[in-house]
């Protein structure tokens, strides 16, 4: 329980960086190297962890396999929602408006970390805290969701009505609308799948494999 604070602000400062850039407090180079250390001294610490150990227990064969499964199965359902409702979820258009006033790697380097971090937090802090696998999934993607804050009173609702299912890590990305909030309750549950299948860099890869999808999809 104690490193849940700290791994929590340690999130927090890949936001930090941008926002010191932003407030013309950095300039681009020093948010480069900045960037670049932080997301260094983060697989470091994950080496440290113990993940090490833990990354030769698992067959790459099929560490790869399920971050194929998962990242196919978001794609499908991904489009499905875009046919539905082609209006993006809050946290995509705080993306979109972060896109345009930083630079293209730095940006990248955002995402890059952003994606390690948030599954070291969700899928092995607090995954950990968890003693039954069958709540592990559910409760560590409740967890992720709220932490990027509900747009709405109904995701509210939901949250209260299904929780432990994938509902914290939907909130956290500003769902704005029930598809929205749908999609990330998705992809919450498949990064708990590959996670519970695989290891923690199983479902480090397919969140940092998804998030550059979408990159290459909408920024470019």
């Amino acid at each position: 329980m104690k490193r849940i604070i700290p791994v929590y602000i340690f999130q927090q400062v890949n936001v930090l960086l941008v926002s010191l850039y932003l407030l013309k407090f950095l300039c681009i180079g020093e948010l480069t190297i900045l960037q670049i250390l932080y997301g260094a001294s983060l697989i470091s610490f994950l080496w440290m962890y113990g993940q090490r150990k833990q990354a030769h227990k698992v067959n790459m064969k099929s560490r790869i396999k399920w971050l194929g499964i998962g990242f196919v199965s978001l794609l499908i359902i991904s489009l499905c929602f875009s046919l539905i409702h082609a209006q993006g979820s809050t946290n995509q258009a705080n993306l979109i408006g972060l896109q345009h006033q930083v630079p293209w790697f730095s940006f990248l380097l955002f995402l890059i970390n952003a994606s390690m971090v948030e599954e070291f937090l969700y899928r092995e802090i607090l995954w950990n805290l968890v003693r039954k696998l069958d709540i592990r999934v559910a409760l560590t993607c409740v967890l992720f969701a709220l932490a990027h804050h509900p747009g709405t009173i109904l995701a509210w609702c939901l949250d209260i009505r299904v929780a432990l299912t994938c509902v914290l890590f939907a909130l956290a990305h500003h769902p704005g609308t029930i598809l929205a909030w749908c999609l990330y309750v998705s992809l919450g549950l498949f990064l708990g799948m590959v996670r519970y299948k695989s290891d923690l860099w199983g479902s480090m890869g397919l969140h940092l494999v998804w998030n550059l999808s979408v990159y290459v999809l909408f920024f470019l």
